[in-house]
């Protein structure tokens, strides 16, 4: 959640219905409904690289998964 409370949750477009666009979450779905609003964020999604990266283990969406820490 951001400091005012909402709720930050990023997805996937994976389809287009008349009205609806049909997203796929990546994570959890608490706090989420089919009334959710949403807002594009214009750009894909993208991980900075670096040096500190070397050697690191990330899942998909570019966060830790080797057990050592945030990058």
């Amino acid at each position: 959640r951001q400091r005012d409370g909402t709720l930050l949750q990023r997805a996937e477009v994976v389809g287009f219905s008349r009205t609806l666009a049909l997203l796929a979450p990546f994570g959890e779905l608490v706090g989420l409904s089919r009334e959710t609003r949403v807002i594009g964020s214009g750009r894909p999604l993208a991980v900075p690289v670096g040096s500190a990266l070397l050697g690191r283990v990330l899942d998909g969406l570019g966060e830790p998964a080797d057990g050592q820490g945030p990058v």
